[in-house]
């Protein structure tokens, strides 16, 4: 018998006689010791389970909780990894600081004086919130405390405790949506290797770099149908016609498996954390072996595209510009949001905005291929199929039985063109403009309509001439809300409105309020609508 048959046949008949010792004595301790050390970690925060007279604590219930919820002695539920950072939190993108981690603490938004022991000094909370956080690959939103500690032993610094970070937590990522400490930072073990002690006391934690792209908007100009029936249908084979989404112009940088959503705006931010099944590109087949063999993308790109929400544009600025966890949960409840992608810029490392726009879209669609098995939510713009008339396409889009956001109307393109040259929109209603509320410029109503919005002053962005919008086509809720936050609205956000006519001086005729721009406009003002619209 051939030797190799030979050791085979032995080989199989020591798994049939020995294959109950080799499950449990070789394969199931280590799928035992992960389970109880996850489950550790999401009841005591730590994977290690506790010693000595740290055990007995923890099963009689002997911890010693300090008054501000730290744990002494041992490891309870609910306690977490806790920071003392001697400077704070780094202020400049790449800057790196020296971070302690010492005893666990709970995330209980103390705020007071602490009357002994090493910790000993007034402890003011300067910050408490949901933030992101990302162990391992997973990101999950969790509560974190920031005090300002002035203790008479340690000397001034800022604590942090986060919910989610266990103890010994070599490498972890923290993403803080608003306040003073804004930003995104990652914490790393100093000297690259874990401790020897109880507690890894060596961290820094530097301040990442914002991985979102902005890229200037594209320059429109507002055509009739008319100009669609004469110089479009004299060259179809010249332009892409092309559905005009009704939601928030985007810039989406592809690297490293994610997607980051940028604002168009000047002085706008990466969308973090608001849009997960969007930003995390994970290979969701069903079958193993195709994600084991295509786990994530290898494609880098820089493109533009559209955010939409079938609820229509107010719904995704109110996404955009809301809290993570109010985003996440509302997008659990109604629906996520989808991309629409309609330009690119890069691909591969290479600028490819130079190049006409018939071989751009080409790289989009084969992008958007690249990206599908690993976001569903990702789309190719909708264009006229050859040889369907541009006409016949825009009122197939502006008739669409779902209204907006599909049907707004459609984007005229010089197949021709390189980046940056002028597109054409095409709409069936009215014209409309995106003006600032000017200073001063919500007016109170009269009769039924007394203590809430009567009319919007507006200017217009060339000449600064004001005009009044005496029509308000909003709710009687909406005008109340306006009117009530008008402080933060007037010289800071953006109406929309529809006018019959523009003057040559720059004032409106016949014009008509439909709404706040959830995309232009001062940041605060913005998030105080997408608040608003969410609530």
């Amino acid at each position: 018998m051939n030797p190799l048959k030979r050791l085979g046949i032995a080989l199989f008949r020591t798994l049939l006689d020995q294959g109950d010792l080799i499950v449990t004595q070789v394969l199931l301790p280590p799928v035992s010791g992960a389970i109880q050390a996850r489950l550790l970690r999401a009841v005591t925060g730590s994977p290690t389970p506790p010693q000595g007279s740290a055990r007995l604590a923890t099963k009689r219930g002997l911890v010693t909780l300090t008054v501000d919820g730290g744990a002494v002695d041992g490891a309870v539920p609910g306690a977490w990894a806790k920071y003392a950072i001697p400077k704070g939190l780094p202020e400049e993108e790449g800057e790196r600081r020296m971070a302690i981690e010492n005893v666990p603490h709970r995330v209980d938004d103390f705020d007071g004086v602490i009357a002994e022991g090493y910790g000993k000094g007034l402890k003011k909370l300067v910050y408490s919130g949901t933030v992101a956080v990302k162990i391992d690959g997973e990101t999950a939103l969790r509560k974190i405390n920031i005090h300002h500690h002035q203790a008479d032993r340690a000397g001034v610094h800022y604590d942090l405790v986060c919910e989610g970070v266990p103890m010994g937590t070599e490498r972890w990522e923290l993403s803080i949506p608003n306040g003073p400490f804004k930003g995104r930072y990652a914490f790393v073990d100093a000297s690259g290797a874990m401790s020897s002690g109880e507690y890894n006391e060596g961290r820094l934690v530097t301040r990442m770099r914002d991985r979102g792209v902005r890229l200037d908007k594209p320059d429109y100009r507002l055509k009739d149908r008319a100009w669609l029936e004469t110089e479009v249908r004299r060259g179809p084979d010249r332009y892409s016609v092309e559905r005009k989404y009704d939601g928030a112009l985007v810039n989406v940088a592809v690297k490293d498996a994610r997607m980051y959503l940028r604002s168009h705006r000047e002085g706008g931010e990466t969308y973090y954390d608001r849009f997960p099944h969007l930003e995390h590109l994970e290979n969701a087949s069903p079958l193993l072996s195709h994600r084991l063999a295509f786990p994530a993308p290898a494609v880098s790109a820089v493109f533009r595209a559209e955010l939409v929400h079938p609820d229509g544009a107010a719904r995704v600025g109110g996404l955009s510009n809301s809290m993570p966890d109010k985003a996440q949960q509302y997008q659990r409840e109604h629906g996520d949001a989808e991309l629409y992608v309609w330009d690119v810029a890069e691909y591969k490392g290479k600028d490819v905005s130079a190049l006409p726009y018939r071989e751009r879209r080409v790289i989009c669609r084969q992008l958007v291929e690249e990206l599908q098995p690993y976001c569903k939510n990702i789309h190719l713009a909708e264009a006229a199929p050859d040889g369907m008339d541009a006409v016949e396409f825009c009122d197939r889009v502006t008739n669409d039985p779902r209204g907006l956001p599909y049907s707004e109307g459609v984007v005229v393109k010089d197949l021709d063109d390189p980046s940056g040259k002028t597109w054409f929109k095409v709409k069936p209603r009215g014209e409309f403009f995106d003006w600032r509320i000017a200073p001063g410029g919500i007016v109170e109503g009269a009769g039924k309509y007394a203590g809430s919005a009567g009319a919007i002053m507006v200017e217009h962005p060339e000449t600064g001439a004001r005009s009044e919008l005496g029509s308000l086509a909003v709710s009687d809720a909406e005008r109340q809300w306006i009117w009530d936050h008008r402080t933060q609205l007037e010289g800071r956000a953006v109406a929309k409105f529809e006018a019959m006519e523009i003057t040559d001086a720059g004032a409106v005729r016949a014009g008509v309020f439909n709404g706040l721009h959830h995309a232009k406009g001062n940041e605060a003002a913005l998030q105080a609508i997408g608040l608003h619209e969410l609530s």
